[in-house]
Order: C-alpha cells, then structure tokens, then sequence
C-alpha cells in the first residue's frame, strides 16, 4: 500500500473471453472508502483484467489544482500592456473570450445612401459580411464608398473576408448595442481609460456620438452618443467618430 494510504490495481495474464464488469470504475455515486475495480469490454481473445480494491479513497483529493486565471479582465489591455491595440470592454460568460474596443479613432461617414441590410444590431460582423457581399455583387460600389468600413477594412490582414459572422480576431465596425456596452464600461472608468489611451499615444473617447454599423434606412445609420449613451440615427454622409471592435 502507498503512503497515500491507496492500493495500486493489478492486472492478471488469464486467458479469457470473458467481461470484467464488476465492480464499476469511478463514478458520481462512489462514497469515501468504497472499491474500485475495472471495467473492461472484451476487445480480443486473451485478455483478462482484475483489480484488487482501492481502499481509503477520498472523493476530495483531486490532487493539485491549478487556480484557473482568466487571460484577460474588463479594462485591460490588447493584447498586451507593451503593444496595446484596444482595451477589453467585455468577457464572455465562461471568461474565455471576449471584446475589445479600438485605441485608433477617426471621423468619416457610414456610407453611401444605399440599402445595404447592414441592419443587424448584436453583432457588427454580420453587417461587415453584408458590406462586403454588396461590393462584390455591385461593380460600381467598393470599400471607398463605405469610408467607415473601409478604415476598419485595413486594420484586418489582406484578404478578410467577412464570410464568417462569428469569426474572432478580425476587426470590424461595432453594431448598435455593441457600442452601447462600450458606452457602459467607459461610462464607470472614463478616467482610467483616459489615462490608459493618452498614456497609450491615442485619443481619449469623449462625449461625441459614435457611430455603428447598423443601418436604420436606406439614408440613415443609427449612432449612440456617449453623453448619456442616448441612440438615434444620423444621415449615412454625415462624417461621426468611429472605433474598431475585436473579438477574441
């Protein structure tokens, strides 16, 4: 017996076609202290497994576990603290992925006064994808002709295509309720994110109107202004202050 006070199992070298299958190996209902033997469904002839009991087993020693630490937490940097490119301004449930909001900042237009069913309001790569779709089913429309998108467009690798709507690791313009949870966060911390952009080299967010990608009509795009957090829509010509989003 070890020092842990566990017995180790044993294996025999009996011929036999027969099926070990008492008693079970271990499960939720095992108590402290109970048997453990092997279970074991017949693969080949000439096999047979045996187990002596394992006595004195503790159903709380796990062994060593590591404390799981979450990469990253609201207010953090991205990727890293010596190369920042956004800050963390949401974690998903599970705290295994999550969004960052853009350092960079512009001023351009939405776009060109065209339908486009960029209209979706959770997830702003759904309405890249659809920009994307429309430039190449229009000859006569191009990055050029949806400035927003397009600087959002060269932030991402040569070649992004948007055909995955749930893609992480590709910037994309923020739909309308994605930049209300940025409004949220910078809303409590608008001095730590201040300090960490200037700091940073960039420009602090500040109480203007951002725009989304969400499209609300055929002339208008909704906005959501971060002085109050207050959403309504804005002709599509009309030059707003832009951030990126990422997902990671």
């Amino acid at each position: 017996m070890s020092s842990s006070g566990k017995q180790p199992v044993t294996f025999s070298g009996t011929i036999s076609e027969e099926v070990v299958t008492q008693p079970k190996m271990p499960g939720s209902n095992r108590k402290t202290g109970d048997a453990i033997g092997v279970y074991m469904k017949k693969a080949r002839e000439g096999i047979e497994v045996t187990a002596g009991a394992i006595s004195n087993w503790d159903k709380n020693d796990q062994g060593e576990q590591e404390e799981y630490k979450p990469l990253y937490a609201i207010g953090d940097f991205y990727p890293n603290e010596e190369n920042p490119k956004g800050i963390v301004f949401w974690i998903d449930r599970n705290k295994t992925g999550g969004k960052v909001v853009s350092l960079a900042e512009t001023s351009t237009s939405w776009g060109v006064k065209v339908d486009t069913k960029a209209d979706h309001f959770d997830n702003g790569r759904v309405n890249m994808q659809a920009i994307k779709k429309l430039i190449d089913n229009e000859a006569d429309q191009s990055w050029a002709d949806f400035p927003a998108f397009e600087w959002i467009h060269l932030m991402n690798p040569p070649g992004t295509d948007y055909s995955n709507p749930y893609v992480k690791g590709i910037w994309y313009l923020p739909a309308e309720r994605e930049l209300e949870m940025i409004y949220e966060v910078w809303n409590r911390r608008k001095k730590d994110w201040e300090t960490m952009m200037i700091e940073s080299g960039y420009a602090p967010m500040k109480r203007y109107p951002y725009l989304s990608s969400s499209e609300k009509s055929l002339p208008h795009a909704w906005v959501v202004h971060f002085s109050g957090g207050i959403r309504y829509s804005k002709y599509k010509n009309n030059f707003t202050r832009v951030r990126a989003v990422l997902a990671f």
